[in-house]
């Protein structure tokens, strides 16, 4: 048994995952690592909740620009071995969505892009020990973020 896993002829593994639409964020495994959904994807009308919570082993999310305008839950509860997530400019732009992150001990750094989120009516960040970069938005000198315009903030425990 151990000779054909070595196989080169077999498909491996990727622990990393590209994403593209919606069909792809449907067919991830729960055993990946990386998540990267590119800039201007899954922008599908369908596409409507993402929740990598059954994800356990996700390390690293990154989500382009323009991507997931129509997703109106954000759920990442649960990631134990999360240690950043990155979000572009111009995401989520869904009305009255809610982005939930908890119990992801290992979290060191969320940053997310102008206008992302801008509809937005629920933001909760609770029991996020490690994390050392809450980075909402940026400090441009004429134009606002408005991320979570509509949402009020509070950073229940970082404990």
């Amino acid at each position: 048994m151990g000779v054909l896993t070595n196989d080169p002829s077999l498909p491996s593994h990727n622990p990393n995952a590209t994403v593209f639409n919606t069909h792809d964020v449907l067919s991830l495994e729960a055993t990946v690592r990386s998540v990267i959904i590119d800039s201007g994807c899954c922008n599908e009308h369908d596409m409507t909740v993402l929740d990598l919570s059954p994800m356990k082993n996700v390390t690293t999310l990154e989500i382009g620009d323009y991507s997931l305008c129509c997703v109106k839950s954000v759920v990442l509860v649960g990631l134990d071995c999360l240690e950043s997530v990155k979000i572009g400019v111009n995401a989520f732009k869904a009305k009255d969505g809610s982005f939930t992150l908890k119990q992801c001990r290992a979290l060191k750094d969320v940053r997310i892009g102008r206008y992302s989120f801008i509809n937005y009516s629920v933001c909760e960040i609770d029991d996020v020990p490690s994390l050392t970069t809450l980075e909402i938005g940026d400090l441009h000198p004429i134009e606002e973020s408005l991320c979570f315009k509509s949402a009020s903030l509070e950073l229940k425990s970082r404990v």
